[in-house]
């Protein structure tokens, strides 16, 4: 570059010098309006009215349900079984996501961990164990709650991917002390490094707890509840290790029943022939025992917390009842949310307050609203926009141009590109919860006719239900005594 500046006359510097100006002055200058107005852009009309289907199919086999799908999936087939969780008690749902581990990762009566790992990949396209709880769509007094074992594998796979679901199920070794104390080390130590990074989701599930017995189960599981159990635990496993294996045993002889189990699969109908008959034999080989479920009836308290950490990052909360207010679930919530986000809680809580994000989140299964913010130096303050976001959208006026760029951008959450085994599992939930395609249609269609008046009406819940609400502080101590004061 000094070569060439060297061999420019003057006239040719200053050009180059007027050339750099005009460019910057060209990057700064906002675009004019009827220059925008040129530019093509997605309208309401362009956007599909009608929600796409799955296909769904609910049979049986040797009279276990089984909820079907017929996809093209390039001939893997996705299998996922499920056994209700209400066969536990309360008490052992602590120990729930350690026992789902353990099923995986302390090997089986004929292989270690290490040879029935290495056979799962050499056999299969993974198996993963998990949960799925939700209240009900359309009471959120009831609810559902599995054990899901999920995997896949090709058309050729299935008896071997079966025949793992089978060892894994009925024959894994739990008598390994320091195994399963190591598997609850590391859960701890998961948990604990999850806070800083998490803290947004760990305060959101933590007041969600006190409002719902599924929000509750899913803190006791895998939030703040758990790392308080993992804790006392440790010392337990070294102390009294005979007590933890017989609820281990006894969590596995309560859940694994062909009487609560349930089966979803996802796959073209021709293979879904040939494979039937092999999940049939296989369901058959399950225990069969008079089904005991129970409801879980823990005692709710939503409350207000602060909790501590050794560490100068904030993360603050609030969560309130939506439905106590009297409001109906209408799809015009989508496009409030995404509008909040992008606009108002993007603006309070991170340009003016120094955040690095700040959220809104609506359950519509629950009814619980709630306000997150992320790595917040300003806790007071993210509480003060949270609480005037009512006053905000009661007075809110958009051109209605704007009006319809936010409900496009709602309306692309609803239609989120699935791949095939996400489609089933997707429909397999809904079908579970009761949410039928006659539903998430209305939804769709109160959506994309969402107009300023829907936006004020939230706005006026959401003032009448923030002082009954709840607030969730996680970090410093200073910053928990700060919101004290």
């Amino acid at each position: 570059l000094d070569a060439i500046r060297a061999a420019m006359s003057g006239a040719q510097i200053e050009e180059v010098i007027a050339e750099t100006h005009a460019l910057r002055e060209a990057q700064e200058t906002p675009d004019a309006p009827e220059s925008l107005a040129l530019l093509p852009t997605v309208q309401l009309s362009d956007i599909d009215k009608q929600n796409k289907a799955i296909p769904i199919t609910v049979g049986s086999a040797g009279g276990v349900p089984v909820v079907y799908h017929d996809i093209f999936t390039n001939g893997i087939a996705y299998i996922d079984v499920g056994f209700s969780l209400f066969a536990l008690p309360m008490n052992y749902l602590p120990l729930l996501n350690l026992f789902s581990t353990a099923l995986l990762e302390m090997g089986t009566q004929r292989e270690d961990y290490v040879k029935f790992t290495q056979r799962i990949g050499r056999k299969t396209g993974g198996i993963d164990v998990s949960t799925l709880l939700s209240p009900m769509r359309t009471n959120r007094n009831e609810s559902v709650a599995y054990l899901m074992v999920r995997g896949k594998g090709t058309t050729g796979q299935i008896a071997d991917l079966l025949a793992l679901y089978e060892d894994l199920l009925l024959n894994v070794k739990f008598d390994q002390q320091e195994r399963f104390k190591q598997i609850t080390l590391e859960a701890k130590s998961g948990l604990e490094s999850f806070l800083l990074p998490g803290g947004a989701r760990v305060i959101n599930d933590r007041m969600r707890a006190g409002f719902n017995t599924i929000d509750w189960a899913e803190d006791e599981m895998g939030g703040v509840g758990q790392l308080f159990y993992l804790r006392d635990l440790i010392a337990q496993i070294e102390t009294d290790w005979a007590s933890v294996l017989a609820k281990l045993e006894d969590m596995r002889r309560l859940l694994i029943n062909r009487t609560t189990m349930i089966i979803n699969v996802t796959l073209d109908s021709g293979n879904y022939a040939k494979t039937f008959p092999q999940i049939e034999a296989f369901a058959a080989k399950l225990p069969s025992a008079a089904p005991r479920l129970a409801p879980w009836t823990p005692t709710l308290q939503p409350r207000s917390e602060g909790l501590s950490l050794p560490a100068q990052v904030n993360y603050v909360g609030w969560a309130g009842d939506l439905f106590s207010e009297s409001y109906g679930v209408h799809g015009s919530y989508i496009a409030a949310n995404n509008f909040l986000n992008s606009g108002y809680l993007w603006e309070r809580i991170r340009m003016q307050g120094g955040a690095y994000g700040g959220f809104c989140a609506f359950d519509r299964f629950t009814g619980v609203w709630t306000f997150m913010s992320y790595r917040d130096p300003n806790t007071v303050n993210s509480l003060k926009a949270y609480q005037g976001t009512g006053a905000y959208l009661k007075a809110l006026d958009l051109p209605e141009r704007e009006l319809q760029r936010i409900i496009i951008g709602g309306g692309s959450l609803m239609d989120a590109h699935l791949l095939p085994d996400a489609k089933g599992y997707t429909s397999f939930t809904r079908y579970l919860v009761g949410e039928t395609d006659a539903m998430r249609q209305t939804m769709r269609e109160q959506l994309l006719g969402t107009t300023l008046k829907d936006f004020q009406r939230l706005g006026e819940v959401l003032d009448a239900a923030y002082p009954k609400g709840i607030t969730a502080i996680l970090g410093s101590a200073s910053a928990v005594d700060t919101v004290n004061d």
